[in-house]
């Protein structure tokens, strides 16, 4: 798979395992390659709708109005939830690979 190309995860007698922990881009990473990034997550986040059942997986959507000089405020509270989901996930011995994917884009 790409996850075990790029060497984020190897595969053991156990299942699955984290090869590197937190990975963010960098300021140097081409605008253009995480656009297509962001637009594969999507994808695969459609065809699994179909795919996977309710029980194994969760699409939630929110929708709010909010005040623009909140924003950074909505992207630490992101990023903080993220870092907690990543806590609570770690392990020695994974049964399968999740992707979280948190959507805050402007509507108007």
């Amino acid at each position: 798979s790409c996850l075990t190309k790029l060497q984020l995860i190897k595969i053991n007698l156990k299942g699955y395992a984290l090869n590197v922990g937190h990975v963010e881009t960098s300021d140097g990473v081409s605008q253009r390659y995480i656009q297509d990034y962001h637009k594969r997550s999507l994808e695969n986040t459609i065809k699994k709708i179909e795919d996977v059942s309710v029980e194994e997986r969760i699409f939630s959507a929110l929708t709010l109005p909010v005040k623009l000089k909140n924003t950074k405020k909505v992207h630490k509270a992101i990023n903080d939830f993220k870092d907690q989901i990543a806590k609570i996930s770690k392990s020695d011995d994974y049964e399968r690979v999740y992707q979280l994917s948190v959507q805050y884009v402007p509507l108007d």
